[in-house]
């Protein structure tokens, strides 16, 4: 029973029809009151309805929020959350958390003052700086005591990925290169006639020298980074000679993923059917450190535009060829990641060896920046 003797204001004087017509379909149990859903008209769904008319009523635009990050990249764009207060009383809201802020995350503003229907936006920004690899969470709560639908949880996620394999070919004998980023992707020396004497001193402590004739490393558990998902291949190299560096993909135009040294000394990344060529030499007998990117498009889907090369740590300049074509790099046990090779199809030969060293191959599930690249090149 309601009786209309004060239970009710309106802040504004006015809508009493608009109370008076809850009320009344409350009492004949219409469905569209069943303000929590749970298949029953009660006490409980009258009062949320009315709340919302005359109480403060606080929302999130979202409870999940989830950023990727590379160790060693870029940090990802700052995210947005809306709070709202969809009720008729001004909400006071302000952010509260059982642990102490993580140093990785900043939250903008921390607290706000809503009259009856307006909304603020909240920055949530991370920063993956010295954060190990793996998944760094924090939950928070939106507050307002006073307010219906008050706490509203919120949950970040901030995912640093890694070295998804990395051969720093440090051996001293035997036929397998090991995999030092602990994901198990174990290379295996092929047709060295001589493997004990292939292990020599390298870039950075040991490396591995290539004939140019038959040699290679074969990555059979391991079929490379897919899609066009952003990347980064590196390695030191040393060579005189055109050469493949790192290769893996299926057949056909956009496919694969070849990194190497050309036939005019130029570093180049091709990705069948297109290419970007540095139009610096890097056959010249010296030690270079060279890397191949491929960074996200500002939107769409990756193209070879989005392909950059890096020698000695500095943006290399160069030429791309068919600059347009899609980047979908299918990834297939015919042609697993392999060192020092390319095999053009599954029954065909091999082909294109590298002559000469090769030291600290890294594979990154991400598009490195130019500082970390530079790290890296740094090494000694």
């Amino acid at each position: 029973e309601f009786r209309w003797e004060g239970d009710f204001v309106c802040p504004d004087g006015t809508g009493i029809e608009d109370l008076e017509a809850l009320a009344n379909n409350w009492l004949t149990d219409d469905p569209v009151c069943d303000a929590d859903y749970d298949g029953i008209v009660d006490q409980h769904d009258f009062n949320v309805l009315s709340g919302h008319w005359i109480a403060p009523f606080l929302s999130v635009s979202k409870n999940q929020v989830s950023y990727f990050a590379s160790e060693g990249g870029l940090n990802p764009s700052p995210q947005t959350i809306i709070i709202r207060n969809k009720g008729r009383s001004p909400v006071h809201w302000l952010i509260e958390s059982d642990n102490p802020l993580p140093v990785w995350l900043t939250i903008d503003p921390i607290s706000g003052d809503l009259g009856m229907q307006e909304q603020l936006p909240v920055t949530l920004s991370v920063d993956g700086t010295g954060l190990p690899v793996g998944t760094h969470g924090y939950t928070f709560s939106v507050v307002d005591p006073n307010a219906l639908n008050s706490p509203q949880a919120v949950t970040v996620t901030l995912h640093i990925r890694g070295l998804t394999a990395y051969w720093a070919l440090d051996e001293e004998e035997g036929l397998t290169a090991h995999d030092s980023s602990g994901a198990g992707y174990d290379g295996t020396l092929v047709y060295f006639a001589d493997p004990e004497n292939a292990w020599t001193a390298g870039k950075i402590g040991n490396g591995l020298t290539f004939d140019g004739i038959d040699d290679h490393v074969e990555v059979s558990g391991y079929c490379g980074i897919d899609g066009d998902r952003p990347r980064t291949v590196c390695a030191w190299i040393r060579t005189s000679q055109a050469g493949m560096i790192l290769t893996y993909g299926d057949v056909g135009t956009g496919s694969r993923w070849i990194f190497f040294v050309n036939e005019s000394g130029n570093l180049q990344i091709g990705v069948s059917g297109a290419n970007l060529i540095s139009s610096e030499v890097v056959a010249d007998g010296q030690w270079h450190h060279v890397a191949a990117v491929l960074e996200a498009p500002a939107e769409g889907p990756a193209r070879v535009q989005d392909l950059r090369l890096y020698i000695d740590g500095q943006p290399a300049a160069g030429t791309y060829t068919n600059p347009d074509v899609l980047i979908d790099t299918v990834t297939s046990p015919a042609f697993p990641v392999r060192l020092g090779v390319h095999k053009a199809t599954a029954a065909g030969s091999m082909s294109s060896y590298f002559g000469g060293q090769i030291d600290e191959v890294r594979m990154y599930d991400t598009a490195l920046s130019a500082g970390p690249i530079a790290a890296l090149a740094a090494e000694r």
